[in-house]
């Protein structure tokens, strides 16, 4: 008496991960089967044994269907598995390019991947790179940086994004003349001063006299 065939596939793993185009599985067939057969999706069934291997594959999810039958009947086993041949994405979202932030920059970010990603670092104006997670603080001087962020895959795929911004700086004054303590005589007082950081405005201000904008040297009557 004849018994259908048992199927069982023993790799890949369900939902298993190839880094390459080529994926091979490893299966047992028992019961005397008199046709084997594999396709992936929706392919036509071919005559195949174990192992079976299967050549360009798309990136993404596919499905594996190994079919056995005999005289008593057939039997269907399907497993999931992954192709990943491409890095993963990373898209950063804050700070937009071009855009000015203050000293302790924060960099926001997404990653994304058909598989684990395994590591994510941030390289900072050309420096090693070093681990990091999205809203991740950038202590910066003043001036143009870039910010580059780099996510990794299982199969070691590497993906990258980087963004330019300007750090702002908060300015500095420093009053060079008259000197502290200085005893001026009456008539027109002449203050000068230095304001560093590209300032956007400057106001100066006399005992009680109404705060205005200024420029040095500025004159006081």
């Amino acid at each position: 008496v004849a018994t259908k065939p048992t199927v069982t596939i023993t790799s890949p793993a369900s939902y298993a991960a190839f880094f390459t185009p080529t994926a091979t599985a490893e299966f047992e067939v028992a019961n005397d089967p008199t046709s084997v057969t594999c396709r992936i999706g929706t392919a036509t069934p071919a005559p195949c044994s174990s192992p079976a291997t299967f050549n360009d594959l798309p990136d993404g999810t596919h499905t594996l269907y190994v079919a056995a039958s005999n005289v008593a009947g057939s039997v269907t086993v399907a497993r999931n598995f992954k192709v990943d041949t491409s890095p993963p994405v990373v898209a950063i979202t804050a700070p937009a390019a071009g855009a000015t932030v203050g000293s302790s920059a924060r960099v926001y970010f997404t990653t994304s991947d058909l598989t684990t990603i395994t590591a994510r670092t941030c390289t900072v104006d050309g420096q090693e790179p070093a681990p990091c997670v999205s809203g991740a603080s950038f202590p910066l001087t003043g001036g143009n940086h870039t910010v580059t962020v780099a996510a990794t895959d299982q199969g070691g795929n590497t993906g990258s994004a980087s963004v330019s911004f300007f750090v702002a700086t908060r300015p500095s004054v420093s009053i060079s003349s008259p000197a502290a303590g200085d005893v001026i005589g009456s008539g027109d007082i002449f203050f000068e001063f230095d304001a560093t950081e590209n300032p956007t405005s400057i106001n100066c201000k006399l005992d009680a006299l109404m705060t205005v904008p200024c420029s040095s040297p500025t004159n006081y009557s």
